[in-house]
């Protein structure tokens, strides 16, 4: 089954925030529980990439659907 145009970009738009308020949320959790002794270092990285990786995506997206 075909997903309408718009429908899939409404699912991927949908997914992309959601990734990003994760990625978010592990960067601040990090920075509350974690920070203070230099502990799980990984949530800093991971968090960033998930943050910023919908972010990049959505941008390069956007732009090739305009040229």
């Amino acid at each position: 089954m075909e997903l309408a145009p718009k429908r899939f970009m409404f699912v991927f738009a949908s997914l992309c925030v959601l990734l990003s308020v994760v990625g978010a949320g592990l960067l601040l959790r990090w920075a509350v529980a974690f920070h203070q002794h230099n502990e799980q270092l990984w949530m800093v990285p991971v968090g960033l990439v998930m943050l910023g990786t919908p972010i990049v995506v959505s941008f390069s997206i956007l732009a090739s659907k305009n040229n």
